[in-house]
């Protein structure tokens, strides 16, 4: 779905958004979709437009998920499924742009063109890799972020919805697909029973006793090095958005529908942005756009949910 702008000001504020993450010995729910138009640029490279190269991306899909494996990551792919009645408008538009597209094209052109049977290629490598796959009935968001809640692990896409979902999310480009290895200290503690603590074990025992509350005082503790393989990124957390923009949960929808989406356009709400949130200011450096993201949750930091619904309400445009 796509919330639009929110990915670039994420990154243009990282430092503050993003946490370096060590990902290793857990599940990991995946956007195939996100990931597999990520992998075929990776594959293609700039000469995507030649079409083809499916042994390559074949092989690239294979590589990623064994990187996966070497970490003890546990994958569980979900694939988008048909469009609900009300995207059908946004999936027109965009197909007419592919048409446009091809007329122009540039072979050499960074544009990305995905050959006709990429997905498929893609759910063949998955499977022969033995990885659970899906197929979701619409699109996978919501059954990606309620399956990352279930399972307590992160939802590795690049899609900017995530960043309003409460889920931990990892965006794909901060993944590094190279596995790294590192030291770790574990504690590890035990000994044997002292002759007075077996005697007691021992008529517990016979007496037929249920055994409780035996505490074994002055434990000897060693460590020992263990290593360990995992993949670098950065991880998000909706908290972070909630604090950093003193918002509370319950506003982050109505931020992002403020911001539009593929169901919900900006165009509504002109007469808000240009009467009811007041001048957009900021740096010229940054993009219209941009600045207000930036004014948009610094108004709604000042209100509350009910106040921001009746003026937002007050300026939409009038039926007929």
């Amino acid at each position: 779905m796509g919330v639009k702008g929110l990915t670039g000001y994420i990154a243009r504020h990282a430092e503050l958004y993003l946490t370096p993450y060590e990902l290793h010995d857990c599940s990991l729910v995946i956007d195939g979709d996100n990931l597999a138009c990520n992998l075929y640029k990776d594959a293609s490279g700039p000469y995507s437009a030649f079409g083809g190269n499916y042994d390559d991306f074949y092989r690239t899909v294979v590589n990623f998920f064994t990187v996966l494996d070497e970490c003890n990551i546990r994958p569980y792919v979900l694939m988008d499924g048909g469009y609900e009645p009300r995207k059908l408008r946004t999936v027109r538009a965009r197909l007419r742009r592919k048409i446009q597209l091809i007329k122009r094209i540039n072979p050499c052109g960074s544009y990305p063109i995905f050959p006709k049977m990429m997905n498929e290629v893609f759910v063949d490598a998955i499977r022969d890799c033995g990885v659970p796959i899906m197929r979701c009935l619409f699109e996978a968001d919501d059954e990606l972020a309620a399956l990352a809640r279930k399972l307590n692990c992160p939802v590795l896409s690049y899609d900017s919805d995530f960043y309003i979902y409460n889920v931990r999310y990892i965006p794909l480009i901060t993944l590094t697909v190279k596995a790294r290895t590192k030291l770790r200290k574990e504690s590890a503690s035990g000994r044997n029973l002292r002759k007075n603590e077996a005697k007691k074990l021992e008529k517990l025992v016979k007496g037929n006793r249920v055994i409780r509350g035996i505490t074994i005082s002055n434990q000897e503790t060693s460590h020992r090095w263990v290593t360990y393989k995992y993949l670098d990124c950065c991880l998000y957390r909706v908290e972070k958005l909630i604090t950093r923009s003193s918002l509370s949960k319950e506003k982050i929808p109505l931020f992002a529908a403020l911001l539009g989406n593929d169901f919900i356009s900006r165009k509504p709400f002109q007469n808000f942005f240009a009467y009811g949130l007041g001048k957009i200011g900021g740096s010229r450096k940054t993009n219209q756009h941009q600045r207000r993201i930036r004014r948009i949750l610094e108004w709604l930091k000042h209100e509350s949910l009910e106040s921001a619904l009746e003026k937002i309400m007050n300026h939409l445009p009038k039926a007929s």
